[in-house]
């Protein structure tokens, strides 16, 4: 019997469910009843709209992918990884601008963990990701990996819960908060380290007392500001003086493809961060990280003072960043990486 669901819908479910394997057009009949002429018809009238991707195999076969899963440049449409954090809301800014300029469509995908964003990344199903700068440095395949731009450098900080009595911190793995944390024990004595989960979930363990200290980032440190449960105990200007905590990156295979669109958006972000202005456009994005972080929008405006925005990249930069961190990395891997620029 026939689903009375959209072909559409059935399409689009299917797609989402197969992830970055895709799936095979001509199974779409054999599995869901539908004529194969229907089915063609559907999913060229998608394809003509940018809702999926279609790329020929052996023979005569068609193997079809939502646009935010295909391993390789999606024409007409740019792909953007990023944590749940205000500290990207310029540069983001600065992206969207490009892609209205050049009637492009934007996919922005929250990631809670930075590991997740890379392999993402590598993979191919991003074009260009916001993570945590040591995150690129430390990872595996960093050969594979593109720093475009630092970001901002300030914006976290560690708050305690005096009510709470046990020696944990909760913080979050290959970023900016374990370097904070790393810093923060030197002169709190060793601290029981706990992998946090999302923002909500880790502030609601830390504010009903499960851990002593969290290590957090804007907008949800200057939620923590405004309960009185938590003391700021601790600032990023405390560990990392003014080196920036994420970057901008992307792949040496998308680099190549794409060089003279990351230059020019890599143009829009440095009059973004050099002007301080927020402009139209950032404004819409205060609204669009309001909704999407559940932070309200002051939040959100205030805690864009707590970040000094960057644009571009050098070595000395990263080599300070090593050094605080005593991580050794060849000069030659670092240029690499930054070869860019």
């Amino acid at each position: 019997m026939k689903s009375h669901v959209p072909l559409k819908d059935i399409i689009r479910d299917v797609l989402e469910q197969k992830g970055r394997q895709g799936f095979l057009q001509a199974e779409f009949h054999s599995k869901n009843g539908f004529s194969k002429s229907r089915v063609s018809e559907i999913i060229n009238e998608m394809f003509s709209l940018g809702q999926i991707v279609v790329r020929k195999e052996a023979g005569r076969s068609k193997r079809v992918w939502l646009p935010e899963y295909f391993p390789g440049k999606v024409t007409g449409t740019l792909r953007v990884g990023m944590l749940p954090s205000v500290e990207y809301l310029y540069h983001l800014a600065a992206i969207k601008d490009y892609c209205v300029n050049n009637r492009m469509n934007l996919l922005v995908k929250l990631y809670q963990k930075s590991a997740h964003i890379l392999e993402n990344l590598i993979s191919g199903t991003l074009d260009l990701a916001f993570s945590p700068l040591v995150s690129f440095l430390i990872h595996p395949d960093n050969s594979d990996l593109r720093i475009v731009s630092e970001v901002a450098s300030g914006g976290s900080s560690i708050f305690e819960n005096p009510t709470c009595i046990n020696n944990r911190i909760m913080s979050s793995e290959f970023s900016s908060m374990a370097m904070l944390t790393k810093s923060f024990q030197r002169i709190s004595g060793q601290l029981e380290v706990v992998a946090s989960g999302s923002p909500a979930s880790s502030i609601s363990s830390f504010l009903n007392g499960d851990i002593r200290y969290i290590a957090i980032w804007e907008p949800f440190a200057m939620l923590l500001r405004n309960n009185s449960m938590a003391k700021e105990v601790f600032r990023f200007s405390d560990a990392m003086d003014s080196l920036p905590c994420c970057c901008l990156g992307t792949t040496s295979v998308r680099l190549k493809e794409s060089s003279s669109e990351i230059r020019e958006i890599l143009g829009i972000i440095k009059k973004y961060v050099e002007k301080r202005k927020v402009e139209a456009s950032v404004h819409e994005n205060i609204n669009y990280f309001s909704s999407i972080l559940g932070v309200e929008e002051n939040i959100v405006a205030k805690s864009l003072k707590e970040y000094a925005f960057r644009a571009g990249i050098n070595e000395g930069v990263i080599s300070e960043l090593l050094e605080k961190l005593g991580i050794s990395i060849s000069g030659v891997t670092i240029e690499k990486m930054i070869s860019f620029h």
